[in-house]
């Protein structure tokens, strides 16, 4: 069976990789000189501190961030918000998805809850498909400005997700979502931690050493360019001093680093996320040696020992993911 779930979760990878070939680049990018960098990666040139490519790798990165990510919480929404929607379908529901980079996400949304009324994704960079339903809009906006004045109480359900390395003040970017919703309207926030656990009862750094240092090399590398790190989980404590939301809730899942778990649901999680661990150095490449902590020699010394380790599953690693969703008063 372990076989046979590899091979579809390779087809589908296949699969997106030929539908995400033909996606839209906005024209807010250039390409990274090879030279100081390793080689060719678009970047995003609109937000001068947001570090992440916006290139064809990093859609094949974030469709299987997605697949990861949904199937560790078991679906798209929390589940007292999932009951909401499937009760109707979503029926004049509107949604706006903050930071939708591929866009999968709505996608699978819309698909799960067709009777959703309005559906918007926005995001600094466009890396949608080519073909997607006709009730989506995308729509290229930078979080850090001003949101149209007729958004202001109009969504049911905001959504944001894994926008950490582009935040510097997340309190802030809470507060103003918070103008986007309705009353009774939900928000969910969905963020990683930055470093990786090890699950056998030891600290990761003494099981899996290279991983540890490549996850403070990353910590160390976005407080310099002043990314609030330890966001993810003070994001309830953020909601509550607030003061427009109530029911806040949260929920923590570990994402298998790759497949070295026993449990057939963790095994088939992790295999899905390997390619997404073992992609995230050349990620954070440029966000790494921009910052001053290692030059471009040692960082390869890094990644290589980072992979070895992820691909043995060396400390039985995972990434915990916090999901976070309030309602709006």
């Amino acid at each position: 069976m372990i076989l046979i779930d590899k091979i579809l979760c390779l087809r589908s990878e296949l699969m997106d990789f030929w539908f995400m070939s033909l996606t839209t680049i906005s024209r807010n990018e250039i390409p990274i000189n090879s030279e100081k960098y390793g080689e060719k990666r678009r970047y995003n040139t609109t937000q001068e501190h947001y570090v992440l490519p916006v290139d064809q790798q990093e859609i094949n990165r974030l469709n299987t961030q997605h697949r990861a990510v949904t199937s560790i919480f078991e679906g798209l929404l929390p589940n007292a918000i999932r009951s909401i929607y499937r009760a109707d379908q979503g029926k004049g529901k509107r949604v706006l998805d903050v930071g939708c980079g591929t866009g999968q996400w709505l996608i699978d949304l819309v698909e799960g809850y067709p009777d959703v009324e309005e559906v918007i994704g926005i995001d600094i960079t466009l890396l949608y498909p080519p073909s997607f339903p006709n009730k989506i809009q995308f729509i290229s906006h930078n979080v850090l400005e001003p949101f149209p004045e007729e958004w202001i109480g109009r969504f049911d359900l905001v959504q944001s997700r894994f926008l950490i390395t582009g935040i510097k003040d997340f309190p802030l970017l809470l507060e103003r979502l918070s103008t986007l919703l309705r009353p009774g309207g939900h928000l969910v926030v969905v963020e990683p931690e930055i470093k990786c656990r090890s699950t056998i009862g030891r600290e990761l750094k003494e099981v899996a050493p290279a991983m540890a240092s490549f996850g403070e090399l990353s910590y160390e590398a976005m407080q310099i360019f002043g990314i609030e790190v330890d966001a993810t989980q003070n994001i309830p404590n953020y909601l509550e001093n607030c003061g427009n939301f109530e029911d806040i809730q949260k929920e923590m899942r570990e994402i298998p680093m790759s497949d070295w778990s026993d449990d057939p649901k963790l095994k088939e999680i992790g295999f899905i996320q390997s390619s997404n661990s073992l992609a995230l150095p050349d990620t954070i490449k440029r966000l790494i040696i921009s910052s001053g902590l290692i030059d471009e020699t040692d960082f390869e010394i890094a990644k290589k020992e980072y992979q070895d380790e992820v691909r043995i599953g060396k400390g039985k690693a995972v990434l915990p993911i916090w999901s976070t969703w309030a309602r709006k008063k």
